[in-house]
């Protein structure tokens, strides 16, 4: 794919990504770049987790407390997501929310960052959609 195709997906994928989250009351989810800009609002990170190169979630398997935010950066150079959206997923159960919880992705760029605030208790499962059929799965465990 050409550079110039390249950018105009990304710039599509970021803005659906952030209409999507506008649209779920979700705006604290918005993406962001680490070093130099700030991190969305939303509070302190209470985990962060990398999705690498090696097609993993470093750490895959995380315990929060409801309140708590997890960061996800990229901290490679290949495309990864951040999905917790079944419908979106090669196999939908290997993702899983709590019952009443909207469903949500979006997609890393080469050190890119997402946050998000877990507001419901829960076990939530989730997937790189790209690298889904490679094992890339996490879960976030969120205590009362």
């Amino acid at each position: 794919m050409p550079k110039a195709d390249t950018r105009l997906w990304h710039l599509a994928s970021g803005l659906t990504a952030l209409l999507a989250a506008t649209a779920t009351g979700c705006v604290e989810d918005e993406p962001f770049i680490p070093g130099g800009q700030p991190p969305p609002p939303g509070g302190p990170v209470a985990v962060e987790v990398a999705a690498t190169d090696d097609l993993t979630f470093v750490s895959a398997d995380v315990t929060i407390r409801v309140g708590d935010r997890v960061r996800w950066t990229n901290t490679g150079t290949l495309i990864h997501t951040v999905t917790f959206d079944p419908a979106l997923a090669a196999d939908p159960a290997n993702v899983q929310l709590p019952d009443g919880v909207a469903p949500f992705t979006t997609q890393l760029g080469a050190g890119e960052g997402y946050g998000h605030n877990f507001t419901t208790a829960g076990q939530y499962k989730y997937v790189c959609h790209v690298h889904e059929q490679a094992g890339m799965k996490g879960t976030v465990t969120v205590t009362p």
